[in-house]
């Protein structure tokens, strides 16, 4: 007599592959997708800088403020004109593809994968910027999830050359670089930097320099000095205050010496990740959300390896990241929010949101300000409960 029948399927591997299915479904409608919107928005920046690279001109001679490899990646406009962005989409693509595998393989289909739902597939600014515009910031993106991957699984040399490749696209992941390398030693009760993650990042990105000095002269010396220069923008507090008429003492040397207040920021919260052991992924997140909101160019497209970041702590399987990755969905939800006022809401209402036309800076800051500090809170007052 049978009394009990198995399913071929327990509940967790069928919902884990139904993830999956969905996953790479998700993945194949959004590639077509952003293929057939074609070149919009900066990307038409982008064609402007390739072309005039192709004809022999100084890629940095216009307004291409980013590094070599963006140049690098523009050879494939000689292939199609789709060509570059298509790259870039499909690395965002396959990164997100490699995450959603770990999150599964790590923490199953649970509240865990909250975060990375509300991050990535359901936030507006990824899929804007990210896949329908196909801006660089998404390649930058998909490094930064390789090099996480990387890390967790040890191979600390490969991530430092992920980080630094991703800083030959656009120069401030570099700074990322310590947060990456923090290694708490749980046994020995204080924190250790990984030098083989920092100096093979460090390495790749000076290789990167140099070959771009030797093929397309000095405009990258130009560019990563004058890029310190830019005006304040959009997401900044600096322009409303600017705005306002408060062009005091105080904010013209925020203004002008804005690249030390970043580094500033950035040193002070990697000092407290340092003696305070916050792990290394948490320190990231940290970080990185303290230097654009310090940064004066203020993009909501910068935050999007931000948010895949904040999406990948449950990797960690600690209590602290857990709770930072749920102290981060206000933020994650604001990104969404705002591009779609920035973007979706011009296009569906006929007119830009007022707010984030002139008030985007005095919202955005509170709110990452808030985000920092809690997250700061939750991670050093938490940290010696953590649970590995």
């Amino acid at each position: 007599m049978i009394t009990h029948i198995k399913s071929d399927f327990d509940k967790k591997p069928f919902m884990d592959l139904w993830i999956r299915m969905v996953v790479i479904a998700w993945i194949l409608l959004l590639a077509i997708y952003s293929y057939f919107c074609g070149i919009l928005f900066d990307h038409k920046h982008y064609v402007e800088q390739w072309q005039l690279m192709l004809s022999g001109g100084d890629p940095w001679s216009t307004d291409n403020t980013y590094g070599p490899l963006h140049n690098v990646i523009g050879y494939l406009y000689l292939l199609h004109p789709l060509a570059p962005k298509m790259l870039i989409v499909g690395a965002l693509l396959v990164a997100n593809l490699f995450l959603v595998d770990q999150l599964l393989k790590i923490r199953g289909a649970s509240i865990f994968f909250l975060p990375y739902l509300l991050a990535v597939p359901a936030n507006v600014l990824v899929l804007g910027m990210g896949i329908v515009f196909g801006l660089n910031d998404a390649f930058v993106a998909a490094l930064l999830v390789f090099a996480v991957i990387l890390r967790m699984r040890d191979l600390n040399s490969l991530a430092g050359i992920a980080i630094g490749l991703a800083a030959l696209m656009k120069f401030y992941p570099l700074l990322l670089l310590p947060f990456f390398s923090l290694e708490a030693r749980e046994k020995r009760g204080h924190q250790t930097l990984n030098w083989a993650l920092i100096l093979s990042g460090f390495f790749v990105f000076a290789l990167g320099i140099i070959g771009a000095y030797l093929t397309w002269g000095g405009g990258i010396f130009r560019v990563m000095s004058t890029g310190a220069e830019r005006g304040a923008s959009l997401m900044s507090i600096l322009v409303d205050l600017s705005r306002w008429g408060w062009n005091g003492p105080i904010v013209i040397a925020l203004s002008k010496y804005n690249a030390l207040f970043v580094l500033a920021g950035a040193g002070f919260v990697f000092a407290l990740a340092f003696f305070k052991r916050v792990l290394w992924l948490e320190a990231v997140v940290l970080g990185y959300l303290t230097i654009l909101m310090i940064y004066k160019v203020g993009h909501q497209q910068f935050f999007i390896p931000w948010l895949f970041l904040v999406a990948a702590l449950p990797l960690l399987r600690t209590s602290t990241s857990d709770r930072l990755a749920l102290t981060m969905i206000p933020m994650a939800i604001y990104l969404s929010v705002f591009h779609f006022a920035f973007d979706l809401g011009s296009n569906l209402m006929g007119n830009r949101a007022e707010w984030v036309e002139w008030h985007a800076g005095t919202i955005s800051f509170p709110i990452e300000l808030f985000s920092l500090i809690v997250g700061l809170f939750v991670t050093i007052k938490a940290q010696s409960q953590r649970t590995i």
